[in-house]
C-alpha cells in the first residue's frame, strides 16, 4: 500500500472514530447519562452575622442559610461552596473576586447599591409594631392620633417615617415602653422584631402581640459584585427563593432551624408577588 493510500485509510478511520464519538455523546445526552458542566459559585459568610443580634440563634441561622442556598442551587442547576470568613475579610474577598457572593446584613441604600448587587432578603429583620392583644392596629397609618413608645434614639436607627399625627414618647429602655403599653398608658411600641417576639411570646404572652411584619427593607441578603457572574447568581438566588416560599419549603426550613418567622402570614402573599 503506497503512502497516499495509507494516509487515506488513516483519515477515513479517524473520521469514523469522530463520528462514533459524536453519536455516543448525543445518545448519552438524550438518555440522561451525560451531565453538562454547571457553574460553581463560591459564597462566604461570617457566622457571627455581625452586627445583627440574632438572640443566640447565630448557629441556627448558619444551618438555615446553608440549607437554603443548597436547595436553591439544586433547583436552579448550579453548584455552591460556602466558606466561613471573618467579617474583616468578607467584603475584601468579594471585591477581589475570591467569592461570587457573600451573605450580609448590609443595607441596600443608594451608596451600597453602587458597589454591590443585592438579592431579595432571605430573612426579614427591622422594626415592628407591638400592641395590646385586642388591638385592631395592623399598620403605621392605624396609629394616627395615638401615642407610640420607643427606646431613645431607636427611630433614627430604624430609619422609618412615622405618620405626622403620631405622638412619639422616648423611653430609656424598651422594657419601660412595654410596661407603659401593658398599662394602657400608650397605644403601641416600635421595636426590633426579634426582641419583640421574645417579649410577646414570653413575659407578655396573651397580653401584647406583634402587629406588623418588619416595617423596613432590612434583612439578610446575598450580595454580589456588579459583574455578569454575580448578576446571574443573584438572579438565580431570587428565583429559587421565590419558588421555596411559594411551595412552603422556605417556612419548613425556618421551623427546622428554630428561627422566628418574622413575616406575618397575612403579608406572605404580598411578599411573594
Amino acid at each position: 500500500m503506497n503512502g497516499i493510500n495509507r494516509k487515506l485509510v488513516i483519515s477515513i478511520v479517524a473520521g469514523l472514530f469522530v463520528a462514533v464519538a459524536l453519536v455516543w455523546l448525543i445518545l448519552r445526552a438524550f438518555s440522561g447519562g451525560y451531565t453538562p458542566s454547571v457553574p460553581t459559585y463560591y459564597i462566604a459568610r461570617d457566622s457571627t452575622w455581625y452586627p445583627i443580634d440574632l438572640r443566640g440563634k447565630e448557629k441556627n441561622m448558619v444551618g438555615f442559610a446553608n440549607d437554603l442556598i443548597q436547595e436553591i442551587a439544586d433547583s436552579q442547576g448550579f453548584k455552591v461552596q460556602v466558606f466561613e470568613v471573618g467579617r474583616s475579610g468578607l467584603y475584601d474577598g468579594l471585591e477581589t473576586g475570591r467569592y461570587e457572593g457573600v451573605f450580609s446584613s448590609l443595607d441596600p441604600n443608594p451608596v451600597n447599591r453602587q458597589k454591590y448587587l443585592f438579592s431579595e432578603p432571605f430573612y426579614r429583620l427591622g422594626p415592628v409594631l407591638v400592641v395590646p392583644e385586642d388591638s385592631k392596629v395592623s399598620t403605621m397609618e392605624d396609629l394616627n392620633g395615638k401615642i407610640v413608645g420607643v427606646e431613645s434614639g431607636a427611630l433614627q436607627v430604624f430609619n422609618i417615617t412615622e405618620p405626622p399625627n403620631i405622638v412619639i414618647i422616648p423611653y430609656d429602655t424598651v422594657s419601660t415602653a412595654l410596661e407603659k403599653l401593658d398599662a394602657n398608658v400608650i397605644d403601641a411600641v416600635i421595636m426590633d422584631v426579634l426582641r419583640a417576639y421574645v417579649f410577646t411570646e414570653g413575659f407578655y404572652a396573651g397580653r401584647l402581640k406583634v402587629a406588623t411584619s418588619p416595617l423596613t427593607d432590612k434583612g439578610l441578603r446575598l450580595l454580589g459584585r456588579d459583574q455578569p457572574s454575580s448578576l446571574l447568581l443573584i438572579s438565580q438566588f431570587n428565583e429559587g427563593l421565590q419558588e421555596l416560599m411559594e411551595s412552603g419549603r422556605y417556612y419548613e426550613l425556618i421551623k427546622k432551624w428554630g428561627l422566628t418567622r418574622t413575616v406575618l402570614p397575612k403579608d406572605e402573599v404580598e411578599q411573594e408577588e
